[in-house]
C-alpha cells in the first residue's frame, strides 16, 4: 500500500548501497510519544519483516509494496535481529549473526 513513516537508525544516514530494512504496520507506532495515530484495522494484523541487505532504492521499493496497510520502515545498517538476538540458531548462519 504505502510506507507511511520512516525512522532512520544508521549511523550513517549516507550509506544507501547495503542497508537493512523492516516494516512493521505504522498503527503499532500509535504508543509513541508524539506520534501521528494510525487507523488499525483489525486485530491480527501485527507482523515485522526484515530484509537486508539491500540498496536503499529495494528497500523503498520492497516496502511500499509489503503490506496492504501503511507501514513504518526502519533502516539499519546491519542486520537488526542479529543485533536483538531475534534469529533463531538455526538462522543465524543464514543471516550472519
Amino acid at each position: 500500500m504505502m510506507i507511511a513513516n520512516i525512522v532512520d537508525h544508521r549511523k550513517n544516514s549516507y550509506t544507501w548501497k547495503e542497508v537493512w530494512g523492516v516494516v512493521e504496520p505504522t498503527w503499532a507506532d500509535n504508543s509513541v510519544d508524539g506520534a501521528d495515530a494510525a487507523e488499525r484495522p483489525g486485530l491480527d494484523d501485527h507482523f515485522v519483516i526484515s530484509v537486508g541487505p539491500a540498496s536503499l532504492s529495494s528497500l523503498l521499493e520492497w516496502a511500499a509494496s509489503a503490506s496492504e496497510q501503511p507501514t513504518t520502515l526502519y533502516l539499519y545498517e546491519s542486520d537488526p535481529l542479529c543485533a536483538t538476538g531475534a534469529c533463531s540458531t538455526s538462522q543465524r548462519e543464514e543471516c550472519g549473526c
